[in-house]
């Protein structure tokens, strides 16, 4: 869609009809950090948009790590990248009820972790948005 276009997000349809929203690491998270980056926080703030009216949404936010740190840090750092993500969605008006949030840590690398590239990417939350039934 226009709202995401140059920003390397990827939004696709899950074969269960959910929409599965991954936000690429390097424009996300610094490095051990759980602060939403300014690329983050604009995307969130369109998906946000879309969601403000739905009472019939169910949305998950999955934050993820690198492999750097220990794996307890990372579940840790990655439940915060989730929460951090709800907490400004439901600032922009999403309903607080609908939105839940997981860690996984560094246990669903998306690239290699050897390289900062890799890294990068594996930084990052993933956003599922489904109709409730």
């Amino acid at each position: 869609s226009a709202a995401t276009q140059g920003t390397g997000v990827v939004i696709e349809q899950t074969a269960d009809h959910h929409l599965h929203v991954v936000m690429p690491g390097d424009r996300s998270f610094d490095v051990g950090r759980a602060t939403l980056r300014r690329d983050l926080s604009e995307v969130l703030d369109r998906i946000a948009e879309g969601l403000r009216s739905a009472t019939r949404a169910n949305v998950l936010i999955v934050g993820h790590t690198d492999a750097l740190g220990g794996e307890s840090a990372n579940e840790k750092l990655s439940l915060a990248r989730a929460d951090n993500a709800r907490s400004h969605m439901v600032s922009r008006g999403v309903l607080g009820t609908i939105v839940k949030t997981e860690g996984h840590g560094e246990r669903e690398p998306v690239a290699d972790n050897a390289t900062a590239a890799g890294r990068a990417k594996n930084r990052r939350v993933e956003i599922y948005i489904s109709e409730k039934g």
